[in-house]
Formats: C-alpha cells, sequence, structure tokens
C-alpha cells in the first residue's frame, strides 16, 4: 500500500494569507497519484453551435485510436446559408483559441463540410490558424477528397441532406476537384438538428435504392451533422462499394495526420479496414 504523508500544519497567523503559506491547508492529508500514460495525441474539434451530431459520431469514429479530443463550438444560425458560413471566417480564430490552449494540440478537425465549402479551403485552414498558429488542420471536403483518392474513386454518387444552394456549393467544389457525379441526391432537411435525427436505416435503405443499378466507384455522404458510424458498413456490404461520409473522412485523416496506426478498424468500412 502507498505511503500516506500528513501535510504538515502552516503557522500562519489566522486569518493571513502569503508567502509563508504552505503548500496545503491545515490537516490535509497528501494523497499518493499515480497518473496513467498520456494520450497518443490530442486532437481539438471544432464543431457547429447547433450540430448536436458530430460530437458523438466523430468519437465513435476515433474510438479505439488512443487519440483524446477537446471540443468547442462556433456560433452558426440554426438554419445556416452560404453568406452565414462565410462570415465563420471571422470566428473561427477565437474558436481555436478555448481549445486546450495552455496545453499541447497536436492537430485541429474543423466539423463543417458546406461550411468549408464555402469558405474555401485555404480560407478556413488560415481563419484557424490564426488561434492556433503552426497547428496541423483537417476539414470535411479536404479529408473526404483524400479519402476518395486512397480508395480510387473517381466515379460517385453524391448523397447529401441540403437545401439548394449549399448542394450547388458542395457539387460545384466537386467538379473542380476532378469528381465525376454519376449521380446527386439530397434529403432536404433545413437545420443539423433534423439532419442528426436522420435515422440509419433510412439512409441505408434509400440510398441502396438510389444508387442500385449505378455504375460508380463509390458513394460520398455529405454532412457532419449526419451520424454514420452505424451506417457505413452496412451500406458497403448491401451495394458493394466503398463508402465515405464526411465524419469518417475527417476522423480518419485526423488519425494518420496525428500518426496513429489503424489497429481499431473493425466496423469502420473500407476506408479504415484498407489504412
Amino acid at each position: 500500500m502507498s505511503a500516506i504523508n500528513r501535510c504538515p500544519r502552516n503557522d500562519v497567523k489566522s486569518g493571513s494569507v502569503g508567502s509563508a503559506m504552505t503548500a496545503y491547508e491545515p490537516d490535509w492529508t497528501v494523497l499518493p497519484s499515480e497518473l496513467g500514460a498520456p494520450p497518443r495525441a490530442v486532437a481539438g474539434l471544432i464543431a457547429l453551435a447547433n450540430d448536436s451530431g458530430i460530437e458523438d459520431d466523430f468519437r465513435a469514429w476515433l474510438d479505439g485510436s488512443g487519440i483524446k479530443i477537446a471540443t468547442t463550438r462556433v456560433f452558426t444560425p440554426a438554419v445556416s446559408n452560404i453568406s452565414d458560413f462565410q462570415a465563420l471566417e471571422g470566428k473561427l480564430g477565437d474558436a481555436t483559441v478555448l481549445l486546450m490552449p495552455q496545453s499541447d494540440l497536436d492537430w485541429v478537425a474543423f466539423g463543417c463540410t458546406s461550411a468549408t465549402v464555402a469558405m474555401g479551403v485555404a480560407a478556413t485552414h488560415k481563419a484557424i490558424q490564426k488561434g492556433r498558429p503552426g497547428v496541423g488542420i483537417s476539414d470535411p471536403i479536404s479529408a473526404t477528397l483524400a479519402a476518395l483518392d486512397y480508395l480510387r474513386c473517381r466515379r460517385i454518387a453524391l448523397i447529401t441532406p441540403y437545401r439548394p444552394a449549399i448542394n450547388v456549393a458542395v457539387e460545384k467544389f466537386l467538379l473542380e476537384a476532378g469528381i465525376k457525379l454519376v449521380a446527386k441526391g439530397c434529403f432536404p432537411l433545413d437545420t443539423d438538428r433534423e439532419r442528426s435525427r436522420l435515422t440509419s436505416d433510412t439512409i441505408i435503405k434509400i440510398i441502396e435504392d438510389f444508387v442500385d443499378g449505378l455504375s460508380v466507384d463509390g458513394i460520398f455522404i455529405a454532412c457532419t451533422a449526419l451520424q454514420t458510424v452505424a451506417v457505413v458498413d452496412e451500406l458497403e456490404r448491401r451495394t458493394g462499394k466503398p463508402v465515405v461520409t464526411s465524419n469518417q473522412a475527417l476522423a480518419w485523416h485526423t488519425v494518420k495526420a496525428c500518426g496513429v496506426k489503424f489497429p481499431f478498424s473493425e466496423g469502420k468500412g473500407f476506408l479504415f479496414s484498407r489504412s
């Protein structure tokens, strides 16, 4: 059994404080402290204020990786448009400052696909680095492009839960990146709160039917509000095609950037199992 040391009484007169006071209050007992190993890495997650889906899903994708996640949020309206997302450029630095400000931070993951598209990847990363100069950054759309390239998926079916203006912006971004959109489908939902409640059964069944008979290399399901950790494996089994989702790609890219191996890939789809 570890020894327990009694704290010394301090001899400061009653009611006085200052440099003469010992490190502990009188009659406190020093208890032995044994610290576990530090995390393999620490990643900061910047989530939108009204996104109730990303934290659970992102943590589930990283479960078993040994990466510790610190989260902060940045304000956007419940129903956001392109201009709302563009306005985030002036807010991301302040949000990033709140991510473990007095501790080491290995990486930052920004949790919004459509906002990254609206601001542009370079502007998004620059805004984040104002709050944490030199930090490495992942965003969902860049991570998705890296994942699609890794899986050799150039001809895809695109699925979103967005309204027209954001759909068009995401479509344009992917086309300019050289991705061929064989088919495009959307669940027309207005808020992240609604998107986070889209059921796994709905996602699987509707997308399975949507891609049936299509000649595609893979499927991309956009939006970090969608909770997809319970969807990817089953949808890949039914369609025979690789499936990439925003949170899955964001987590995968974060793992690779932090130099963590992939011994925790079971049930996380082709992307994790082939890494």
